[in-house]
């Protein structure tokens, strides 16, 4: 009988089908021990097929209530139990009778905020607007916006826009549309580092720490407080109900390289200190009732003393996305911190924290992150003093750099994090419920493993969360990146340096890594005849094109050089009688 025409049996039966042929093995290889003792074999067959039995009708994470299943196929249930299986034990707990992602922690914070990274893959406003209700809904309390060229600058600094960059009228659209679901807005205008939008342009070469320096100011020179005051100024133009506004002032680790700093006599703290401290007085001077935040890590090594000097004026976001963040968020750190500053920030990731090209979101890797910093909180001395947490979602490195994961395709493990937030851990029932209010009719997938084999029409469509056809497409590419990475080791494997030196060559190998080299090109021509369309939905067409490029076409051209090099070796191995 065809695939198609077979009979499906059920679960109890097929437990039964498969005990049956080792039954008759067993009867065959031993006719002399059943006849001696039918009743024993027989009652031992009974007994097997009981245990069986139980264990297929014990309850199970694929086996809860229709209530709860509708939005998800039995099969991603199964590929899903199987993910939380192969996490680590060491976060994987049982909670009743489904699984338990994490350990329970109360949610210690009142805002959470969602990291909108403009810097990289800008989505159009009119669909980012569409996104807050989700967000809301998922269980955000805000957005950190990081504008960088994408904000409206006039005057001295209109150069700083971009030629795509949001008009005064969609910025003042998207505060109001984010009012309205209830999102408070926070600006974060980079203060110091993070500065290449800046620092490219000619007339402000001149406040570079260095002349070969994009990267950051020089604290020293006078003209750079006049800078970075003026790009507040402009940017709380907008945002006049803001509470807070986020200063950057992250990684400045070449502090001090300027001829000014060396002159100083001024050590590397004593000048973060000498740049920022009067940026925070001018906030508080001119926006009486906005706090300023700022990274921490420049910070983290500062005795209390250190500290005391900006903690009335400041607040710290500590931030850390690898997924053991208890390991490097020290408890001294968290002790002289909370000593001094009243009120504390951390950040997490949903996206962009996983390598800086990367096109899908690892989530259980996200997952991990949130699970982590859910136990670090509860590390946090003294009550009140957590005032919220930011999801970041990077989207560049830096002003330069390539795409990491683009927003729409990170909008599923930004559920997953906000949901492991809330509790401390993801537990069946929670996954379930942040797939179900996604739109998804499966669940969504934790690792790459699960994104290879996702299959779901409605978000292959558009017909799930805004922006699904953006996940999907990346779901796409990860699948082509499988093909081209399998072909790949095939040929660093069978056609190594040595191999070729020793002529000791399989080209039948050779050919089988050429047949997935050439699978994964079709599907690489195929997304890039058909994203067009879809990143033109969401993003303007100089991001589209930047999107196809880079992610698309740029792997193609490399892929393409990889077949041929490898046609060439069959050949010489085919020539040569290898």
């Amino acid at each position: 009988m065809s695939e198609r025409g077979a009979v499906q049996l059920p679960l109890e039966l097929q437990g039964l089908a498969l005990l049956l042929p080792v039954a008759s093995l067993r009867s065959t290889m031993t006719t002399t021990a059943i006849r001696r003792g039918p009743a024993i074999t027989a009652v031992a067959v009974v007994i097997v097929a009981i245990i069986i039995l139980y264990k297929l009708w014990t309850p199970s994470y694929s086996q809860q209530s229709t209530k709860t299943s509708r939005a998800v196929s039995p099969r991603n249930d199964q590929s899903t139990s199987n993910v939380h299986n192969q996490l680590s034990c060491e976060l994987c707990v049982k909670g009743g009778e489904e699984k338990r992602w994490g350990s329970s922690s109360k949610r210690q914070f009142d805002y959470r905020l969602v990291h909108v990274d403009l810097k990289g893959a800008p989505p159009k406003v009119s669909y980012l607007v569409k996104l807050f209700p989700l967000f809301k809904t998922l269980g955000a309390t805000g957005l950190l916006i990081e504008y960088e060229d994408m904000y409206p600058y006039e005057g001295d600094l209109a150069v700083l826009r971009r030629k795509e960059a949001y008009t005064v009228e969609e910025v003042t659209t998207l505060i109001k549309q984010a009012d309205a679901n209830g999102l408070d807005v926070i600006p974060l205008v980079q203060t110091f580092g993070h500065l290449e939008f800046v620092l490219k342009h000619e007339q402000f070469k001149k406040i570079r720490a260095t002349p070969d320096d994009l990267f950051a100011l020089c604290p020293s020179n006078k003209d750079s407080q006049t800078v970075v005051k003026k790009m507040i100024e402009d940017i709380m133009r907008l945002h006049p109900k803001s509470k807070w506004v986020h200063l950057g002032g992250d990684e400045v680790y070449g502090l001090g390289s300027c001829d000014l700093d060396k002159k100083s006599g001024l050590n590397k703290n004593d000048l973060y200190l000498y740049h920022m401290k009067p940026v925070f007085e001018f906030v508080k001077d001119k926006f009486a009732s906005v706090k300023p935040i700022i990274w921490h890590d420049m910070l983290k090594h500062w005795s209390e003393p250190e500290l005391v000097k900006m903690a009335a004026l400041v607040e710290p976001m500590i931030w850390e996305y690898r997924p053991h963040t208890e390991k490097f968020v020290s408890d001294d750190m968290l002790e002289r911190f909370s000593a001094v500053f009243p009120q504390i920030w951390a950040a997490s990731a949903f996206k962009g924290a996983s390598g800086p090209i990367t096109d899908y979101v690892p989530v259980s890797e996200r997952l991990q992150n949130h699970v982590s910093w859910s136990r670090t909180l509860q590390r946090f001395p003294g009550p009140g003093k957590l005032v919220g947490i930011a999801l970041t979602g990077w989207s560049r490195y830096d002003h330069f750099a390539s795409y990491c994961e683009v927003l729409p395709a990170a909008i599923p493990s930004l559920g997953v994090c906000l949901a492991t937030l809330e509790y401390g851990y993801l537990s069946d029932s929670s996954h379930r419920q942040v797939s179900t209010k996604l739109g998804m009719h499966q669940l969504v997938p934790l690792d790459s493993a699960d994104g290879r084999v996702f299959r779901d029409d409605a978000v292959k469509f558009g017909n799930a969360f805004p922006g699904s056809e953006v996940y999907y497409l990346s779901i796409r590419i990860l699948q082509a990146q499988f093909a081209m990475e399998y072909g790949l080791s095939v040929d660093q494997c069978w056609s190594a340096l040595w191999n070729v030196e020793h002529k000791f060559v399989n080209p039948q190998k050779l050919e089988r890594g050429r047949q997935y080299l050439q699978s994964a090109l079709n599907s690489y021509d195929t997304i890039s005849s058909e994203a067009v369309d879809i990143l033109q939905k969401y993003f303007d067409s100089a991001t589209a094109n930047e999107f196809l490029t880079s992610k698309v076409k740029g792997v193609s051209q490399r892929i393409s050089q990889d077949i041929r090099t490898l046609d060439a070796k069959i050949i010489t191995w085919k020539k040569n009688k290898l």
